[in-house]
């Protein structure tokens, strides 16, 4: 797990004194005394509460930041693992994560909620976080690999039969869109770092036609960060298999790539 970040005079921010004022005001159940007005005890207890809502909301959006990529992000359905781990020091009345958007450390999506302080402070604990030296050694590859690849992907057009490289409108591809939609397969293929070569079989009329819907619908930014994507996280179990699934997915891939 990675270090987190915390801000060292978070006491002093005004979301902290915010939710502890909050805390006071509701005074909620096993947190001041009833009845009458708040004691220095009743502060102190207060601001103990708070901590232990701010260091829990940090541990959970780490955890969470791993499969999400996206740092500080608190999705709708993890709601309740989140508050379960701090409902024992409240009452039945009162809503943890109410109080978080109330003293603005949290703001509401429409898929869940965001700590935009938490994502300035610890960009590194999403599961696909790469320093600057990592992205610019993946992007280096895949330059100097893409003339290689494009030879490669010129000789197997040559060796494929020309039916494979039929159109949705049943038209033939033209020299340029085989080269491109080639380029992308095996471009794939290079940074998935498959274990043997493609047979020649395997390029299928079904797969060029993938291939070329891609390379027609995107643009060549929009490939390269898929493609670099797929180099950073082939090691990782979440990765595709191959080039068939990227292609029958692309948009979901480039989404990834983007977060």
């Amino acid at each position: 797990m990675s270090e987190l970040h915390l801000p060292s005079d978070y006491e002093r921010l005004r979301p902290f004194r915010r939710l502890v004022a909050l805390l006071q005001e509701k005074r909620f159940q096993n947190l001041t005394r009833d009845p009458g007005p708040p004691t220095a005890a009743d502060k102190v207890t207060c601001e103990m509460a708070a901590s232990f809502l701010w260091n829990r909301l940090w541990c959970e959006l780490a955890l969470l930041a791993r499969s999400t990529n996206r740092p500080g992000w608190l999705p709708s359905e993890d709601r309740h693992s989140y508050e379960d781990t701090v409902a024992p020091i409240f009452g039945d009345d009162s809503k943890p994560l109410d109080l978080l958007v109330q003293c603005g450390l949290l703001i509401p999506l429409a898929d869940g909620w965001v700590c935009e302080l938490f994502a300035e402070l610890n960009p590194h604990t999403a599961g696909n976080f790469q320093t600057k030296e990592e992205r610019g050694a993946h992007h280096s590859a895949l330059v100097r690999n893409s003339r290689r690849i494009a030879h490669e992907a010129h000789e197997q057009i040559r060796l494929l039969p020309e039916e494979v490289f039929t159109k949705a409108d049943n038209t033939r591809m033209t020299e340029a869109e085989a080269q491109r939609a080639m380029n992308c397969i095996k471009t794939i293929d290079n940074c998935l770092k498959l274990p043997k070569p493609r047979l020649k079989a395997e390029y299928s009329q079904g797969l060029m036609l993938d291939a070329f819907t891609v390379v027609s619908a995107y643009s060549d930014e929009q490939l390269t960060e898929v493609y670099l994507y797929l180099r950073a996280n082939r090691e990782n179990a979440f990765a595709p298999k191959n080039a068939e699934t990227v292609l029958a997915d692309f948009e979901k891939y480039l989404k990834l790539a983007q977060s």
